[in-house]
């Protein structure tokens, strides 16, 4: 099962279901995948992960 798993997310990738709670450290905030550890920014604002599109659009308007 965990082979099947592996060749899952190098072919699409983790899902990030499952999430730490939000933290917040030197004036940034997000949570971490606890599956693979990637960190996600996070908005206090909506009270949600900022989703990929948002994060680049932002990037984006700053350059």
């Amino acid at each position: 099962m965990a082979i099947r798993r592996t060749i899952w997310n190098l072919l699409f990738g983790c899902r990030h279901r499952e999430l730490s709670r939000a933290f917040t450290n030197q004036g940034e905030t997000y949570k971490v995948c606890l599956k693979c550890g990637a960190h996600l920014p996070y908005s206090w604002e909506t009270m949600t992960v900022v989703p990929e599109r948002e994060r680049k659009r932002k990037a984006g308007a700053r350059s």
